[in-house]
């Protein structure tokens, strides 16, 4: 289990559908905030996602995808950082395959 209160200074832009992803995981925060770039913390007591916006707390999410048991800070922001590179690998592996298309 994570402890403390730490944030999470990357900026994760919401989705059409009114989402965000963090690592492998999707979390509903609102279609009004679409195309916005939104900051969060996380906090370890309540193992919970604390959305912010404009520098308030905006909505509270709990943390899917938890190793249970205490897990020191910079080893879950390296885990997070070894699924961001496990997703970016599949992305390309997909995009490559995919036809580029030329407008005339």
């Amino acid at each position: 289990m994570i402890s403390g209160i730490d944030a999470i200074s990357a900026p994760y832009g919401v989705k059409a559908n009114g989402s965000i992803q963090v690592g492998k995981h999707l979390y509903y925060v609102s279609t009004r905030l679409r195309g916005r770039l939104l900051v969060f913390q996380v906090d370890g007591f309540s193992q919970e996602l604390i959305v912010e916006l404009e520098g308030k707390p905006f909505k509270r999410l709990p943390i899917k995808g938890l190793h249970h048991g205490l897990i020191p800070f910079q080893d879950f922001l390296r885990l997070m950082c070894q699924e961001a590179l496990a997703e970016a690998r599949r992305f390309h592996r997909s995009s490559a395959h995919r036809p580029v298309y030329e407008l005339v």
